[in-house]
């Protein structure tokens, strides 16, 4: 909750919001290691999955779009090897996240196939028991119906 509010708080009076005024501050670069080298490169991954299963959690790097337009206009951009880290690291997210889904997949599989299972081995088993009361049902069914139509005050006596 403290670093949200710091980074509200950096968003909205710039990161140097404690110096005193004759201090002298250094300026953030795009280069320094407090700045998350894939937000450079694009976005940041952390941002992605938040409040699911495959949340990487929050990124402790500094996001800032002015860094980033800096990085994006340098004359090193694209050479300094963050946009082939960015892209190795995203492969690997791909792949984790893949083999979490066929894992669901067979987890459901399994489930699904089980319960075929079951059911066909009731319905194999107690078959002729099924068969014999399904045709019981039906037949004091149809003498219900045919009771109501005729009406209970006109039912034959037998």
């Amino acid at each position: 909750m403290a670093s949200e509010a710091a980074a509200l708080l950096d968003e909205l009076m710039g990161q140097q919001r404690n110096a005193l005024p004759g201090e002298k501050v250094r300026e953030t670069r795009w280069s320094d290691p407090e700045v998350c080298r894939h937000f450079l490169c694009g976005f940041c991954p952390s941002e992605l999955f938040t409040n699911t299963k495959s949340d990487i959690g929050p990124c402790d790097k500094l996001h800032d779009e002015r860094l980033k337009n800096m990085y994006q206009e340098s004359e090193r951009c694209g050479k300094l090897g963050y946009e082939d880290e960015f892209l190795h690291y995203l492969e690997k997210l791909v792949r984790d996240l893949d083999r979490r889904i066929e894992r669901g997949r067979e987890r459901l599989q399994k489930s699904v196939s089980a319960k075929q299972k079951v059911l066909q081995g009731e319905t194999g088993i107690n078959s002729d028991k099924l068969k014999t009361l399904n045709d019981e049902i039906n037949m004091k069914v149809l003498s219900w119906t045919h009771w109501a139509h005729g009406g209970w005050w006109k039912r034959p006596s037998s």
